[in-house]
């Protein structure tokens, strides 16, 4: 009788003292005690972005845990009005900075941000600044107190016409430089040629001009065979990435899948031949190879049994949707993932090519190893 007594108490102790989950009660009562008699007090401004936070942040640990974790910026955020600016202006194949290409990787042992590439008429070229330069500080601020790579880019983009302070680190020795800011005008889309001939098409950025540039370039070759560089392609818009993919395929053939929140697979085909349904094609991708530029590299590889050629990608298969509020401010979130039309992701794991190089920093040279393969490739097709 006093071993049942005592489970009966154990069981009634259980009872009360089992978690029951949050809801709007819950939270209103401990507001409403923080507000009345915690030490450090917030503003309603300070708290209703703390809450908004701490739900794209939840979300975004929740898309972490799907998949194996390769390291990327956060897709599940609350942007500053600058930075809408900023990212509208990108779209448009404009930018107001000095001129760089820049990684940053603590995963891959980088202290410091690299700069990978120099871009012609800019600031940095014109400031003598050089492939594999690390920045050290930020108008006087140590790389260590930039919460993000994010927060590194958007310090050093800003006003045309200003100036930045810069400490780099160059051959082992510290120097200064000053940089103007300048109005930097890029291409989503580059055609160029290698040594022997073969055409190259660069694929930066998936806007409203890349595909019109494409169509127009793929009409003008007298080539079969292209090599199509994805390496410094770093996403951009889907419609527009979708777009380019049908102009390699066939009618007919399934290009992308789509999962939404409740499960429902999305199928992307081919409604009608594209102009570049028969070229042959090398496909070049490496760690700058984000987002659109994945999801543009694995569907042709799927179309044309193509192999990649490079180093591993960067890892982001997923589809934001940005709303603007009231207060000019925009939210972003995840609404959807990519797959490829075998039902692979490549979201958080990256694309790893059949055929690895080391990834190479800078704009393609005549020496490129990895131009000179896939002009091997194609010439023994």
């Amino acid at each position: 009788m006093k071993r049942l007594t005592i489970a009966i108490f154990l069981l009634s102790l259980n009872a009360q003292s089992a978690p029951k989950r949050f809801d709007k009660s819950s939270f209103e009562k401990a507001l409403s005690e923080i507000r009345s008699k915690a030490y450090y007090q917030l503003t309603d401004d300070e708290i209703y972005q703390a809450a908004l936070t701490g739900v794209l942040d939840k979300i975004e640990q929740k898309s972490k845990n799907e998949n194996a974790s390769l390291p990327i910026a956060k897709a599940n955020v609350i942007l500053p009005p600058k930075t809408i600016n900023s990212l509208s202006n990108e779209i448009k194949g404009e930018i107001s900075g000095i001129g760089v290409g820049i990684q940053y990787d603590k995963n891959k042992g980088q202290t410091y941000p690299v700069l990978i590439d120099i871009i012609k008429g800019g600031g940095a070229e014109k400031a003598n600044l050089q492939v594999n330069d690390q920045v050290l500080k930020i108008d006087g601020r140590p790389i260590s107190e930039f919460k993000s790579f994010e927060d590194i880019v958007y310090a050093i983009r800003g006003k045309a016409g200003s100036t930045l302070r810069l400490r780099l680190l160059r051959d082992g020795e510290t120097f200064d430089r000053k940089v103007e800011r300048k109005i930097i005008q890029w291409n989503a889309f580059e055609v160029s040629s290698s040594p022997n001939g073969t055409p190259i098409f660069r694929i930066n950025y998936f806007n409203e001009k890349t595909v019109p540039a494409m169509k127009k370039a793929i009409h003008s070759l007298k080539s079969k065979k292209v090599i199509l560089d994805l390496r410094q392609s770093r996403g951009g818009l889907f419609k527009e990435g979708l777009d380019a993919i049908k102009l390699f395929a066939a009618k007919g053939t399934e290009l992308l899948r789509i999962e939404h929140k409740d499960g429902k697979i999305e199928t992307h085909t081919a409604q009608s031949d594209g102009p570049a349904k028969d070229l042959n094609v090398a496909l070049l991708v490496g760690g700058e190879t984000k987002s659109m530029g994945e999801a543009f590299a694995a569907a042709i590889a799927n179309l044309r049994q193509a192999k990649l050629i490079g180093a591993p990608t960067f890892g982001k298969g997923t589809v934001e949707t940005m709303m603007t509020l009231d207060n000019h401010y925009s939210v972003k979130f995840t609404v959807s993932k990519l797959y490829d039309a075998q039902g692979k992701t490549w979201d958080r794991v990256g694309l790893t090519p059949s055929i690895q190089l080391p990834q190479t920093e800078g704009s393609p040279s005549e020496t490129d190893p990895h131009i000179q393969l896939a002009q091997l490739i194609l010439n023994t097709k």
